[in-house]
C-alpha cells in the first residue's frame, strides 16, 4: 500500500497544480487515476467536480472523503453546500449537527433551516440562531437568520430589530430585506412590503412575499398567477395548495398538497 501511494503521489501533485490553474477537466482525469483513492484525492476530486458543475458526482466523492476523515471540517462544509445547492436540507442538518465550529458552518446550518420553511424545526432553528448571533454579532447573515426565526415565532418587534441590524451591516444582501418585507406584510403593512420587494425583482423569495400579500388582501387569483410564474419548489406547492383550497378548486389544492408532502 505504501509503495502504491508513493507511485501515485506525483499524479495527485499534478492534479492539485491543474486545479489551482483552473484546468478542472485535466485535474479530474489525473485524480481518477489515483489508486487507491485517498482522502486527499477524493476531497480534491469532489471540489473539482463542484467547479465542473457536476453536483451529484461531487456529492458522491465528498461523502466518500467525509467517511474517510469524519472530523475534516472543510470536507463537511463543502458537502453541506452541495446538498443545499441541490435543495436538500435534511442531510445538512445531520451532517453538521454537533460539528459547528466556525461562522461558515453555522451559516450553512441556519440556511438549511431557513430553506426548509414550514417543514423545519423552528425551536431548534431559533436556539441555533440565538447562539450564532452571540458568537458572530457582526455577521449580517447571522443577524438576518435570527430575524427570520423570530419572525416565524411571532416575535415581530425583536425580529425587526435584528433585520434592521443585518441591513445596516450589508445593504446589498437581499435576504434580510425580503424577510423584512414578509414581516411587514404579516403586520398588515402591504404597501411597505411591496416597496421593499420591488427593489429585488429577480428574487424568488420576494415574489413569494408579493403573492402572500396579494392573498392577504383578498386577491387569491392574482396570488396564484404570481406563484405560477416561479420555479417549482415545495414552498410554491404549499402556497398554491392553500390558495386553491380558498378558491374552492379542490383537485388542484389536493395535487399541490401531495407535491408539497412528496419526499425529496
Amino acid at each position: 500500500m505504501t509503495v502504491l501511494l508513493l507511485l501515485f503521489a506525483p499524479l495527485f501533485a499534478e492534479a492539485l497544480q491543474l486545479y489551482e490553474q483552473g484546468r478542472f477537466a485535466e485535474a479530474e482525469a489525473k485524480l481518477r487515476a489515483v489508486r487507491p483513492a485517498t482522502f486527499d484525492s477524493r476531497f480534491l476530486l469532489g471540489a473539482t467536480l463542484v467547479r465542473l458543475d457536476r453536483r451529484a458526482e461531487a456529492i458522491a466523492e465528498l461523502k466518500g472523503a467525509v467517511a474517510m476523515r469524519p472530523a475534516h471540517a472543510d470536507a463537511r462544509k463543502l458537502l453541506a453546500a452541495q446538498y443545499l445547492a441541490g435543495g436538500e436540507q435534511a442531510p445538512v442538518i445531520t451532517l453538521l449537527g454537533g460539528r459547528l465550529i466556525d461562522e461558515e458552518s453555522h451559516l450553512l446550518m441556519l440556511q438549511a433551516y431557513y430553506d426548509r420553511g414550514d417543514a423545519g424545526d423552528r425551536e431548534a432553528a431559533l436556539a441555533l440562531a440565538n447562539k450564532a448571533v452571540r458568537l458572530y454579532p457582526k455577521s449580517p447573515r447571522v443577524q438576518a437568520f435570527l430575524g427570520y426565526e423570530l419572525k416565524e415565532a411571532g416575535r415581530f418587534a425583536e425580529a425587526r430589530s435584528h433585520l434592521d441590524r443585518a441591513i445596516a451591516l450589508d445593504a446589498t444582501d437581499p435576504l434580510p430585506q425580503i424577510v423584512l418585507a414578509d414581516l411587514s406584510m404579516r403586520e398588515g403593512r402591504h404597501a411597505e412590503a411591496r416597496e421593499i420587494v420591488a427593489r429585488w425583482p429577480e428574487e424568488r423569495e420576494g415574489r413569494m412575499v408579493l403573492a402572500r400579500s396579494l392573498a392577504a388582501e383578498g386577491r387569491p387569483r392574482e396570488a396564484v398567477e404570481e406563484l405560477l410564474r416561479l420555479p417549482e419548489s415545495r414552498q410554491v406547492h404549499f402556497e398554491l395548495s392553500r390558495l386553491y383550497s380558498k378558491l374552492g378548486e379542490v383537485e388542484k389544492a389536493r395535487r399541490h398538497a401531495e407535491l408539497f408532502r412528496k419526499p425529496r
